[in-house]
């Protein structure tokens, strides 16, 4: 699968588009149960993800992911890790 080079503008803009929610409800600090009170669409959300961006995100790996940024700092690591 190739990988995807992307920045964190464009990682806000895909869970937006998930989310389907205004990009501009989407901020680093922003709570990701602030953007979406079902569980199960942040379930989802993170699946989706995790097959754009070919990364793995586990139960360990997110538990304590509460922020936009918090999921950024999962996901990016991995981004530069396939480059």
């Amino acid at each position: 699968m190739e990988c995807k080079v992307i920045d964190s503008a464009e990682f806000r803009a895909k869970i937006a588009g998930i989310l389907r929610i205004s990009a501009d409800k989407v901020k680093d600090d922003c709570a990701l149960t602030d953007l979406v009170s079902d569980s199960f669409a942040l379930v989802d959300m993170v699946i989706e993800l995790q097959e754009e961006y070919s990364v793995r995100l586990t139960q360990e790996t997110l538990k304590d992911v509460r922020t936009v940024s918090d999921l950024w700092e999962q996901v990016h690591p991995q981004l530069k890790a396939h480059s």
